[in-house]
């Protein structure tokens, strides 16, 4: 009788699992989301179609992503995750620079360099995801 008491489970500790595993779910896919969202930015900004809400979903702070590298060596996520991550970064960065020094390219250019970095990124991951 008591081994049944002690092997049930009680809810707050099932609350704790379950909202664990979304926590990692969210740390998993939010490189992902966000890496996306960042092409699908650089796309629009092409044809000068570029909504608010959207720069705002994809304008995401350095100190989050950091973050993000961080439980990502904690929580011992494979290289392609990091991958996200720094292509989420070096997308921010050239964003960045434009923005206040300027690349001295025509719309065309700066959507090449963007999906030049982004095909990198996605042949790196492939690569590294394809040897686990």
């Amino acid at each position: 009788m008591e081994k049944e008491e002690t092997q049930k489970e009680n809810p707050l500790q099932k609350r704790s699992k379950t909202l664990h595993k979304w926590v990692i779910w969210t740390i998993k896919v939010a490189p992902i989301i966000i890496g996306g969202m960042s092409f699908i930015n650089a796309v629009l900004t092409y044809f000068e179609f570029t909504t608010i809400i959207l720069n705002y979903l994809v304008g995401v702070s350095l100190l989050f992503v950091f973050i993000l590298f961080l439980l990502s060596y904690e929580l011992k996520f494979c290289v392609w995750h990091r991958l996200l991550l720094y292509y989420i970064v070096l997308y921010n960065m050239l964003s960045i620079y434009d923005l206040y020094i300027g690349i001295p390219v025509n719309n065309q250019g700066f959507l090449i360099i963007h999906l030049g970095l982004a095909a990198l990124f996605l042949l790196l991951i492939v690569r590294f995801h394809a040897h686990e």
